[in-house]
């Protein structure tokens, strides 16, 4: 089996990105021997040292043990939860106005219930003509969180050209 730019799914921004790597690499390798010819697998990669690359031959409990340990040095799941804010818009100057807006409101109501990082341009800036921004909150209080956001009116925004997801736990941050 031969891997070819086995690290570019790393550069993804996304704090998932060395686990999903270290999965890929790990069911390939897997895959490759399994009938009675023993299999051989070639990495090709530009950072042969990253503890997701070298899983492949390490095994998952060593990746686990170093992003465990990323993970709660960040504040990242399964130490907190992540809800990812998209707002979008078909003017990027009024996604990007109601991205600052939102979330100097809600540092306000949120306080030191969460972290709020961002807003910044989505890593997918526009979809089919509507321009995105986000922001990131991470708490270790998600359902208070949830409920101040539903107390507070922020779940119930809409407008014609004004789009705000709120996406809990999201299973990707693009």
């Amino acid at each position: 089996v031969g891997i070819i730019n086995a690290d570019t799914a790393l550069n993804l921004p996304d704090f998932r990105a060395a686990e999903r790597t270290a999965q890929l690499l790990i069911q390939v390798s897997g895959r490759s021997g399994r009938g009675a010819v023993p299999g051989r697998v070639f990495v090709q990669t530009y950072n042969p040292q990253n503890y997701a690359i070298r899983a492949a031959t390490e095994g998952y409990a060593a990746f686990c043990s170093t992003e465990l340990a990323h993970r709660e040095a960040l504040g990242y799941p399964p130490f907190s939860s992540v809800i990812n804010v998209v707002i979008s818009s078909p003017l990027p100057e009024t996604a990007a106005a109601k991205a600052d807006e939102l979330a100097s409101s809600l540092r306000g109501v949120l306080g030191d219930s969460a972290c709020i990082l961002g807003p910044a341009e989505a890593p997918i800036g526009k979809i089919k003509q509507w321009w995105r921004r986000h922001l990131m909150i991470t708490t270790t209080e998600p359902e208070r969180v949830k409920t101040i956001l539903r107390e507070n009116g922020y779940l119930t925004q809409t407008r014609k050209n004004l789009r705000i997801i709120y996406d809990v736990d999201p299973i990707w941050l693009l």
